[in-house]
């Protein structure tokens, strides 16, 4: 089972383009994760960088902490410490 939550991020080509955090097996790349999207998901949509986690950050009511995501992604904390697998 992976858990995946996805939050956009600058980009200069396409403004914004989808960083996809990951809890989950540590062999999943880029390409698989577009491979199992491309008939469920419009191609604009999906992600275009990769970060896997050791946990989802977890709010008091247990829901994942989508704007925690979104700073680190922007400051780019978790790309540096987990390093960033980019398509």
């Amino acid at each position: 089972l992976i858990q995946v939550v996805v939050v956009g991020v600058p980009d200069q080509r396409w403004s914004e383009v989808g960083l996809a955090f990951y809890v989950g097996r540590q062999d999943v790349t880029l390409e698989q994760a577009r491979s199992f999207l491309s008939d469920r998901l419009a191609r604009y949509k999906h992600p275009h960088h990769m970060v896997r986690l050791e946990a989802m950050p977890l709010l008091a009511n247990g829901k994942i902490n989508r704007p925690l995501l979104q700073s680190m992604a922007l400051r780019g904390e978790e790309i540096q410490d987990h390093g960033l697998i980019s398509g």
